[in-house]
């Protein structure tokens, strides 16, 4: 019975050290980029410099649903400027994995009340991404911080998912990476 126990605790421990591995193979590429910018003095130019917005993304503070996790929210301006309140969504369905801004719909009502003005007052210091910006995504839980860039992709909020993210090309990564030092370096 105890052998059962402890050979049954070790493929859990093991599993879970698999599982860590694998996620960080995934993410590796995208925390050493971070770290290439300068370690502490690019993190401080991602999340001080005003050129990179910075989506929080709480891994244990989420809504999670069968195929995909909420992080919060945000706003997604069209080509107009308009902006639209939007949620930070990871989405896990087809096999693929990829944040998303998701803008689900809006419903109107005859009534302004209580609920509707915190809502807005809420909303009203959220950050505005639009078409083409670079992003970071923290994600982040009590012990571990990870540093994810990505660039938005077209936006359009009348859509449910109004925009997608998507790596940043190699070019784009040296870009980022230029302007840190640059920023650093002043």
């Amino acid at each position: 019975m105890k052998g059962d126990k402890l050979i049954r605790r070790l493929k859990l421990k093991t599993l879970a050290k698999l599982k860590e591995e694998t996620i960080m193979k995934r993410t590796n590429d995208i925390v050493v980029a971070a770290n290439m910018i300068g370690g502490r003095q690019g993190w401080a130019y991602i999340c001080n410099s005003g050129e990179v917005t910075v989506l929080k993304a709480d891994l244990e503070k989420k809504q999670e649903y069968d195929d995909y996790k909420i992080y919060g929210k945000v706003k997604a301006a069209d080509r107009r400027g308009l902006p639209h309140t939007c949620e930070l969504v990871y989405n896990e369905c087809d096999g693929k994995s990829r944040y998303e801004l998701s803008s689900g719909g809006c419903c109107l009502s005859a009534s302004f009340g209580y609920r509707d003005a915190m809502e807005l007052i809420e909303e009203a210091g959220l950050q505005t991404v639009q078409k083409d910006d670079i992003v970071a995504v923290a994600e982040y839980t009590s012990k571990t911080v990870m540093l994810k860039l990505f660039k938005i992709s077209s936006v359009d909020i009348f859509c449910t998912t109004a925009a997608h993210f998507i790596p940043l090309t190699d070019e784009e990564m040296q870009e980022v990476v230029r302007n840190a030092n640059r920023w650093c370096n002043r």
